[in-house]
């Protein structure tokens, strides 16, 4: 394709996602647009492919803060052709200089619109690497990446690894980050009461939380299992939501732990959550470099979490424990085994897990390696 370069007064960062909903990777990019510019005068704009503004908006408000920037495609079901010369449109509109993918389905229709539009600097970020384990995926994944020709990107090591390994491109690496001075810990056990209150909880004496959607893929009935074998004084907090939750409501009930599962649905705010915690547990059976898992960690939070993904590279050597995936009598016991240590050794893990996350996975870190790679520049 001929290059053909669109005249600009500022460079203009498109990011587009498959559904700006609730997640870890739409959360990442959120906080990448909000946080001020570390390039003066670099737009940010994303572009969801499925759903309509007001219905994205509507089931997530945190939106409503940046809705001028975003654009929604209701795209429907299935192959849509029609959608290559749509999204070309609508970059040439936002005079877009930078265009970043995160998923499959936007590198084929994202990433081949920009290269159709001339524009340059074209990233495509993998936030995971399991989906690209069948073969039609990797045929749609290498077909995609041929066409539209950005600079691969992968969230971890471990990715970067299996996106090698499953279709031969290997990425260069971009860790994920978060904001340390938003999620930082609570001053104290009175700082967790109130936050408590705030959330409508009981005064428990020990807490146990995770946050994610409430997907089979997330782990949380390995959860409700552990906790149903944790003493009485063990609640467990569940923010998020998502086609499992009624299932796992109904586990809770079985097992007779209802009155000490509380589900909070959709939180808009997740430090809240983690700030109210003693203990949080990411039980996942598959991740990438999960978001969730740095902010407990810049919470000063103890951590159990399972070692898949990005994981173990992730979490801070002292912060926390690993366990295999799929192993609910591991997860109880690492549970009862943390507990047992008691607050000041939780203090101390949760120490060492907020000096890793200033260390290497701030958000500033992260948004500058964006913005840098969005005008051409390469990440230092």
């Amino acid at each position: 394709m001929p290059p053909f370069h669109l005249p600009s007064a500022n460079p203009h960062l498109v990011h587009v996602v498959q559904r700006l909903a609730p997640g870890g990777i739409e959360a990442l990019v959120v906080a990448l647009v909000t946080a001020p510019p570390v390039i003066d005068g670099l737009r940010r704009t994303i572009i969801s492919l499925d759903g309509s503004v007001e219905e994205l908006v509507g089931a997530w408000p945190r939106l409503a803060e940046i809705r001028p920037q975003i654009i929604a495609l209701d795209k429907r079901p299935g192959f849509q052709p029609r959608l290559f010369l749509r999204l070309a449109r609508v970059l040439r509109e936002l005079e877009a200089t930078a265009c970043c993918s995160h998923g499959l389905g936007p590198l084929l229709y994202g990433g081949v619109a920009a290269r159709m539009r001339g524009i340059r600097h074209r990233l495509h970020v993998d936030h995971d690497s399991w989906s690209l384990e069948a073969r039609r995926p990797q045929r749609v994944y290498r077909t995609a990446l041929g066409l539209a020709a950005p600079t691969p990107l992968a969230v971890t090591d471990a990715i970067g690894d299996a996106i090698a390994h499953h279709v031969g491109t290997r990425p260069q690496i971009l860790y994920n980050g978060v904001d340390s001075e938003h999620f930082r810990p609570v001053d104290g056990i009175a700082g967790k009461l109130v936050q408590r209150r705030r959330l409508g909880l009981p005064n428990a004496p020990i807490m146990i939380g995770s946050i994610g959607r409430l997907e089979t893929v997330k782990g949380h009935d390995l959860l409700i299992a552990a906790t149903a074998g944790l003493p009485e004084t063990c609640h467990l907090i569940l923010a998020g939501d998502g086609s499992a939750r009624p299932a796992l409501e109904a586990q809770a009930r079985a097992l007779n732990i209802a009155h000490r599962v509380h589900f909070l649905g959709l939180v808009s705010d997740s430090a809240a959550v983690l700030r109210a915690l003693d203990v949080f547990c990411l039980p996942s059976r598959a991740e990438g470099l999960p978001l969730a898992l740095l902010e407990a960690q810049a919470c000063g939070l103890p951590i159990i979490a399972t070692s898949v993904g990005g994981v173990p590279a992730a979490l801070a050597t002292g912060a926390g424990i690993l366990i295999p995936p799929e192993n609910s009598d591991a997860l109880q016991f690492a549970l009862m085994e943390l507990l047992a240590l008691g607050p000041a050794a939780w203090a101390g893990m949760g120490s060492l897990g907020r000096l890793e996350v200033l260390a290497r996975y701030s958000l500033k870190t992260t948004q500058r390696a964006y913005e840098r790679l969005a005008v051409g520049e390469p990440i230092q």
